[in-house]
């Protein structure tokens, strides 16, 4: 076995050892709760269970009715109902994969973190491909390994994992194409293959479609072969078709774009009554800004968690002033031991002043130094390597300013997140890792120390992974407060191990005061009942009802008119 190969399995062993520690530890949530409804092919709200949840006269079923065999009409009415048929492809896989492995929130989890760790693979071959350096894709995938985006959507119950897997080879296939065309070769199916792909992705999260816009931009900036210009024309008729037959002439789509709106106008809505600036407000500069700037920070490796860590103007105008200043005196100074003298000196007085944070404020001017030794380095570059180069900062920064023209388009800065623009993460760590490489052409003066304060970061990245396992990093997962294990998990162990043939399962309808996501959602709640016979055995016959009275609690009732409390929500306490 090649020695590259062996290393290449060790990442991934260490990839799948992040994405799976704590992975069933933290109750199913938010977004993830929809996912594992329609991958299920039920719908939010019961709307295809009326048969089950609406029997006249009759209000109590069991899990065996619950259970009962669904069909491909299932599915589509629970896309479009619960979801806006965005992440299609996804909830079918997961189908599937629960099929395999079964229901359980370690399993559920277990489909991303398995591309998460394919991801890690793939990336590898996509740069050795494309740069034709083992030590670049080494690195790289090694950066992918700890990247805090790819480990924390890892655990979710969500499709992204796999869009950014799927993304990345639809590029990948991309770029291939254009080597072929650029050597007189003829590779028709490959761009049905390339077609085909981009169409997975769309299925798999429509914002994706950006990247395919980049595909073109990168087209017309750099592809001179005409065969090129109507092959992949010609290729992107599949998703085009694809696409229009999802959302204009399947059950599954067609509620897709009165989803998008009444999303955009219930956001919009949120943000006026309660604005959170960096989180949810109107559209406008200062919002746009505010919310960006954790972004942009979290998309570039060396400056990760900077945006939540590093605190004062005057700490931040200290390290913007270091760095400017090193950088003139390393351009303008030629005497060696000057140079030296001063910058270090430069450097020594701003950690002194910074009043807190000092080793990040430090990694600030480092992590500066670093961007611009990498747009040295490609001003450097002529030919071919310039355009890959090119390609990498346009497929990079561009998914970032398209989050910008959402919130125009929303008009409130919700989809200002960075997995919206989490398929473009990649091409940031290959810049990374170019830029390091950049570094190491410095003198040893330069090169160890600053190579000294990116191990540091790598640990505050470290300490960021940390936070997700403990579920507290809401740049990722939205949680600042841990939440428990399932309750609708413990509730069905309790019920499996206490509940009679004579006993009665009473669940609670809690409408709370937020809005239900699906469409035709019933005037009660059925989502307690529904989440907790997904963990009850498929042929039980426990005798189940709705009490539409009752907001928080489940009760095991007993034939003799006793009653247990088995869980009380709390409102939105435990209802994640």
């Amino acid at each position: 076995m090649r020695v590259q190969y062996l290393l290449l399995g060790l990442l991934c062993v260490f990839a799948f050892g992040l994405r799976i520690i704590n992975i069933d530890q933290h109750g199913i949530a938010g977004d993830e709760k929809t996912s594992f409804f329609v991958s299920q092919f039920i719908a939010l709200g019961g709307v295809n269970q009326e048969d089950i949840f609406k029997k006249p006269n009759n209000p109590y079923f069991t899990p065996q009715e619950f259970w009962k065999k669904k069909t491909k009409d299932d599915f589509y009415v629970a896309e479009a109902r619960s979801d806006n048929g965005s992440s299609a492809l996804y909830a079918l896989t997961l189908h599937y994969w629960t099929e395999l492995f079964g229901v359980d929130d370690g399993t559920l989890r277990g489909l991303s973190a398995f591309f998460g760790v394919l991801l890690v693979a793939l990336i590898y071959f996509f740069v050795l491909d494309y740069f034709q350096s083992t030590h670049l894709a080494l690195a790289t995938a090694a950066l992918a390994s700890v990247e805090p985006l790819y480990v924390g959507w890892s655990q979710v119950v969500r499709t992204y994992s796999m869009t950014f897997f799927f993304c990345l080879l639809a590029t990948w296939l991309f770029f291939r194409l254009l080597e072929l065309e650029k050597n007189k070769q003829k590779p028709t199916g490959l761009y049905a293959v390339y077609g085909v792909c981009v169409f997975v992705c769309l299925m798999f999260h429509y914002s994706v479609f950006v990247l395919f816009v980049l595909h073109g931009l990168l087209v017309l900036l750099f592809v001179r072969q005409w065969r090129a210009w109507v092959g992949l024309g010609l290729a992107m008729v599949i998703p085009a078709l694809g696409m229009c037959w999802w959302l204009f002439f399947s059950e599954g789509g067609k509620y897709a774009f009165r989803f998008m709106a009444d999303s955009a106008r219930v956001y919009s809505l949120m943000a006026t009554k309660d604005p959170q600036i960096g989180y949810l407000a109107p559209t406008a500069a200062f919002s746009v800004f505010v919310q960006m700037l954790p972004v942009v920070a979290n998309h570039y490796l060396p400056t990760n968690g900077f945006f939540d860590a590093l605190l004062g103007k005057k700490n931040l105008l200290i390290a913007l002033f270091g760095t400017v200043s090193s950088v003139g005196i390393y351009a303008s100074v030629l005497n060696e031991k000057i140079k030296k003298g001063a910058i270090a000196g430069i450097f020594l007085v701003a950690f002194l002043l910074y009043s807190e944070s000092k080793l990040q404020f430090t990694g600030l001017s480092v992590a500066l130094v670093l961007l611009l030794m990498l747009v040295q380095d490609t001003f450097q570059q002529r030919g071919q390597l310039k355009h890959k180069y090119l390609s990498m900062w346009i497929l990079s920064i561009f998914p970032l300013l398209f989050l910008v023209a959402f919130a125009i388009q929303d008009g409130n800065t919700f989809r200002i997140q960075q997995k919206y623009a989490g398929y473009g993460m990649v091409f940031s760590l290959i810049l990374v890792v170019l830029a390091v490489r950049k570094m190491w052409t410095y003198p040893n003066w330069i090169k160890y120390p600053m190579t000294l304060l990116l191990i540091i970061q790598l640990g505050f990245v470290g300490k960021t992974i940390q936070s997700i396992w403990a579920d507290t990093a809401p740049r990722y997962l939205l949680f600042s407060t841990p939440r428990l294990p399932n309750p609708y998990r413990a509730v069905a162990q309790q019920i499996i191990k206490k509940c009679t043939p004579t006993d009665t399962i009473v669940y609670p309808s809690y409408l709370g005061e937020g809005v239900i996501y699906a469409v035709d959602a019933p005037q009660y709640s059925l989502n307690d009942a529904q989440l907790v016979n997904f963990y009850l055995p498929p042929t039980a016959q426990y005798w189940q009802r709705i009490n539409p009275a009752e907001s928080n609690k489940i009760y095991l009732k007993r034939a003799n008119g006793t009653q247990e409390l088995l869980f009380d929500f709390k409102g939105t306490t435990y209802r994640y």
